[in-house]
């Protein structure tokens, strides 16, 4: 249940634009298991830490930073 929690805060976090600015200026897992929960989700820093060593990189971006998360459909030049 506690992933599913972890899941649910990066949605969140995808829309909401202040919280996305506090993830990235957080300085490590332990903060950003703080932050969650001040807004009641429900997981520890080695829950979330277990979320973010399964995610690929790719969609750690676009969970970290939805913004500026990588563009698959952009071709290198």
């Amino acid at each position: 249940m506690t992933i599913k929690h972890v899941a649910d805060f990066f949605e969140v976090v995808k829309e909401d634009k202040s919280l996305q600015r506090l993830i990235q200026l957080a300085p490590d897992v332990d903060s950003i298991a703080k932050i969650a929960q001040e807004r009641d989700f429900k997981f520890t820093s080695k829950e979330l830490q277990s979320h973010l060593e399964k995610t690929t990189e790719p969609d750690l971006g676009v969970e970290l930073n939805p913004g500026l998360g990588n563009r698959l459909h952009l071709h290198p030049r």
